[in-house]
C-alpha cells in the first residue's frame, strides 16, 4: 500500500505578485497562473490522483473555467485570500473582509461547501492568532497556515509540528503545521516551495520518507509558478533590472530550478496516494 501524501497547491499569480509586491506596479491577472496550473492538473491527473487548490479569489473571478476545472476532478478548493495579502498586513475585520469574499467566490462557482484556508506567505503566528476567530466566525473548520521552523520569513516554531485543534471565539478549528526536518540546529520547512525547487529530487524523497516514517501524512505544498520557465516580458525584465542588488537576488533565487519541478511532482504523484486536506482532516485524531 502506498503512503499518504496531502497534495497542496497555492493557486497565485506569480507574476502579478512579484510586479505588485516587489516593484510597485499593478498589471493584470496573467494567463501564467491558468497556464501552470492546468499542468499541475494533468499531472495529478495522469495519475489518478487528488489534491487541495487553495486558491486566491482574484485567480477564480478572472479563470472562473480553471475553478470549475479542479472541482470537476475530483480536488478540493480552499482560500488562499482574495488579493494575497499577508495576516500581519491586516485587522481581523480587514481579514474577515478578505477571506469572506474569496470563499464566497469560490463556493458560487462550484456550490461546494468551502472548509480550508492557507495565508499568504504562511504568516499565520503568536502576533496574528485572531485569525481562529475570523475562521470560525465564517465556517471556516480547518487551516494550514503554520510554519513550525526557526528560519526563513514567516514561522511559529512554539506552534509544534502536530496538527492540533485551535479554540476560537466560534470554535475549534483544526490547524495543520507544514513538516519540517531538523538539520543542525535549524528546522527546515522542507516540504515545498523553494526547498522543492532546490533539493535534488532523490533528497527531497527520502526527506518526504524520512518523514512519513513518523507516522504522519506530509503535506506537499507548490505554486503554479514554480513552473514557469517560459521567458518573462521584457517589460518585467525591465522593472528587474532597475531595482538593487539584493532585490534582484531575491526575485532570481525565486525562479531557480523550476525546470525540475514538473518531474518532482511527477514522482510525488506515481509514489504516493495523495489525498485532499479535508480527507486528511477527517483521518486525523486530535
Amino acid at each position: 500500500m502506498k503512503q499518504k501524501l496531502a497534495f497542496t497547491v497555492d493557486v497565485e499569480d506569480g507574476i502579478f505578485l512579484s510586479m505588485r509586491d516587489e516593484y510597485g506596479k499593478l498589471i493584470p491577472q496573467t494567463e501564467r497562473v491558468l497556464i501552470n496550473t492546468h499542468q499541475i492538473l494533468d499531472v495529478l491527473q495522469k495519475h489518478g490522483q487528488r489534491g487541495t487548490f487553495f486558491t486566491l479569489g482574484m485567480v477564480a473571478d478572472a479563470y472562473p473555467d480553471l475553478v470549475k476545472r479542479i472541482a470537476n476532478e475530483g480536488h478540493e478548493l480552499a482560500v488562499h485570500g482574495y488579493h494575497h495579502w499577508v495576516l500581519t498586513k491586516m485587522s481581523p475585520q480587514e481579514a474577515k473582509e478578505e477571506l469572506g469574499k474569496a470563499k464566497d467566490v469560490l463556493e458560487q462557482l462550484t456550490g461546494a461547501q468551502v472548509r480550508g484556508h492557507r495565508a499568504p506567505a504562511f504568516s499565520l503566528i503568536p502576533d496574528t492568532t485572531w485569525l481562529f476567530d475570523v475562521l470560525g466566525e465564517l465556517g471556516y473548520t480547518y487551516d494550514s497556515s503554520v510554519l513550525p521552523s526557526n528560519i526563513g520569513g514567516y514561522h511559529w516554531q512554539s506552534f509544534g509540528e502536530d496538527a492540533k485543534r485551535v479554540e476560537g471565539a466560534h470554535g475549534p478549528i483544526a490547524e495543520f503545521p507544514l513538516p519540517v526536518v531538523q538539520l543542525a540546529k535549524w528546522k527546515i520547512p522542507f516540504s515545498g516551495g523553494g526547498y522543492m525547487r532546490m533539493l535534488p529530487g532523490p533528497v527531497y524523497q527520502q526527506l518526504m520518507k524520512r518523514y512519513g516514517k513518523s507516522g504522519a501524512v506530509p503535506i506537499h505544498y507548490m505554486h503554479p509558478y514554480e513552473l514557469d520557465t517560459t521567458p518573462y516580458p521584457q517589460w518585467y525584465k525591465d522593472e528587474f533590472e532597475a531595482k538593487g542588488t539584493l532585490k534582484r537576488i531575491k526575485v532570481f533565487a525565486n525562479k531557480w530550478n523550476r525546470g525540475s519541478v514538473h518531474s518532482k511532482i511527477d514522482r510525488l504523484a506515481a509514489m504516493y496516494s495523495c489525498i485532499t486536506m479535508s480527507e486528511l482532516l477527517e483521518e486525523t485524531q486530535f
